[in-house]
């Protein structure tokens, strides 16, 4: 057995009561956010996908972390800049992974 040592970029939602209170002052329900984010993934061509239970958590501060992609498309429909919303870092992941012999 060895050790794999790989970098994350870890994007962050800053405040969940900010979120929760942009959602609701510019008239999205978890759903009909989730739809938003969804569609705007869908026309930006991304890989990236959303659920209705990732953004209720983000909301709820239950979850802090999603996709690049999705805090963008978040941001975009909110009116903020990414920074506004979401802080990103480089984080490490250490696996231990087989050797064939």
């Amino acid at each position: 057995m060895a050790t794999a040592t790989t970098q994350r970029l870890d994007i962050k939602l800053t405040n969940s009561e900010l979120f929760a209170q942009l959602l609701e002052h510019n008239g999205y329900s978890v759903r009909s956010f989730t739809d938003a984010v969804e569609n705007k993934l869908i026309r930006k061509r991304s890989k990236a996908t959303i659920s209705k239970s990732t953004i209720g958590h983000l909301r709820s501060g239950a979850r802090k972390s999603c996709n690049k992609d999705v805090a963008a498309a978040a941001a975009e429909l909110l009116g903020l800049p990414v920074t506004a919303l979401f802080q990103s870092s480089i984080g490490h992941v250490t696996r231990t992974v087989r050797t064939n012999r």
